[in-house]
């Protein structure tokens, strides 16, 4: 017995770690270039 549509599968955990790690990558690169400075008061 096949199923017509195949159950959709969450996506594996690495995806969610790797877009975190890249967003915490881009604002460490920002606050070290001081970019987040100039939007404080």
């Amino acid at each position: 017995m096949t199923e017509p549509e195949p159950l959709r599968r969450r996506d594996p955990a690495w995806v969610w770690y790797s877009l975190a790690a890249g967003a915490i990558a881009l604002l460490l690169i920002l606050h070290l270039t001081g970019v987040l400075d100039r939007l404080g008061p």
